[in-house]
């Protein structure tokens, strides 16, 4: 149609002087100007107005619990571990759900979705929201929970709670006997006081409703550094702190690290590698000082870097930035050992004292470690479980 189209243009052309012509020339120009802005747009796509990174759902977003429910796992490892009877674990197995990210809530209210459930909502494009958000632990109606005098009854019972008592062997089944209900942390969604008590600590029974005791960005302690001050803030600290640009400065803003195991990583690295039981490791766990390389090869921490950058120490280019998603680029690898990472040092000039002594060939911590740090390094999660144990037991693992 377009080569049928040319011969009759170019021949309306031909009479200058005509109304068709006229119109024809400014038709022309306009296609003309058009493809010159398209022309330059695709090349101003490699200048520094880069376009923002965009984020799609991957396998690995979709996660259920593992047959023995003490950890979350991908399909893929549901068929590494389990082999031909993957597919019916995995269709029987609960899914892992989220709290709904603060900046997606239209009003104050606890709310949370698995990844389909996500996907399939009004947030179906925010996936680099969906890897921020935090775990939530899932709850069920069941009887036959407690005592002999109540298991007639019906109670509020969470995953890790229904592994404990029923085992991991036959919690599953009774798992998926159950009724549905609200998360641990959906307080607002709770109508009666018995059950909302159930739910301590994230929620209080207070003028005849059920309420968060924390805010959910608080709840776990989800911090960045607010560029100014150092600060470790929150999200709606960020934009307490600067009503105009705070949300730009969260988005950039380097992520709260801690140490766990002699090395440093942010709360996605402790959902990743510690499951279920993450949030009572994470909240347990020292704050890392962290360090990196600068563009002349210094090693500086935080507040080397704004002693050498002043108000442009956090910009890219300065402080390693990451992608946000969990996967870190090439400029992250300027990152080395933070200060008490003793065990991630691998050379004598990043073993730093106090927290780190040098013992011939490797980093070590030390047994004069003072006490406020002793704790940290001490306490290790073994396993994915959270295990109750005497006063005597604590005592030994720190004086205070």
């Amino acid at each position: 149609r377009l080569l049928t189209f040319f011969p009759v243009f170019w021949s309306v052309l031909d009479h200058p002087q005509s109304l068709c012509a006229m119109i024809a020339r400014r038709v022309l120009l306009s296609l003309i100007l058009v493809a010159i802005g398209i022309f330059l747009q695709g090349c101003g796509t490699g200048s520094g107005n880069a376009p923002k990174p965009t984020f799609a759902w991957e396998s690995e977003d979709f996660r259920r619990y593992s047959k023995d429910g003490t950890k979350l796992m991908t399909r893929k490892e549901f068929d590494d571990s389990y082999g031909s009877k993957s597919n019916e674990l995995w269709n029987n197995a609960p899914k892992e759900i989220k709290l709904l990210h603060d900046k997606l809530r239209k009003e104050d209210v606890r709310t949370a979705f698995d990844a389909d459930a996500f996907k399939a909502s009004e947030h179906g494009d925010k996936v680099k929201e969906w890897r921020e958000m935090l775990t939530a632990t899932p709850v069920k109606m069941l009887k036959g929970v407690g005592s002999d005098q109540v298991k007639k009854e019906e109670f509020h019972v969470t995953l890790p709670l229904a592994v404990q008592q029923f085992g991991e062997t036959d919690w599953l089944a009774k798992w998926n006997s159950g009724t549905d209900t609200d998360c641990q942390e959906c307080c607002n969604a709770v109508k009666y006081r018995r059950h909302c008590l159930q739910r301590s600590p994230h929620c209080k029974w207070e003028k005849a409703a059920c309420h968060p005791i924390m805010s959910q960005a608080n709840m776990y302690g989800k911090r960045r550094y607010f560029p100014e001050d150092m600060s470790l803030a929150t999200h709606p600290e960020f934009k307490e702190k600067d009503s105009v640009n705070g949300q730009a400065l969260w988005d950039k803003a380097p992520q709260e690290r801690r140490v766990v195991d002699g090395k440093a990583m942010t709360m996605f690295g402790f959902q990743k590698q510690y499951q279920a039981a993450w949030m009572g490791v994470w909240s347990t766990s020292l704050t890392a000082t962290q360090r990196a390389k600068s563009k002349d090869g210094k090693v500086l921490n935080m507040k080397g870097f704004k002693d050498q950058y002043q108000s442009k120490w956090s910009e890219f280019g300065n402080w390693p930035m990451e992608k946000g998603n969990g996967k870190d680029d090439d400029d992250i690898k300027r990152l080395v050992a933070c200060e008490e990472c003793c065990l991630e040092a691998k050379e004598q000039a990043l073993c730093t004292e106090p927290y780190c002594k040098w013992s011939g060939s490797k980093c070590e911590i030390p047994d004069t470690l003072p006490k406020e740090h002793r704790f940290h390094h001490d306490i290790k999660a073994t396993g994915n479980r959270v295990k109750a144990v005497t006063l005597d037991s604590f005592k030994k693992y720190s004086e205070s």
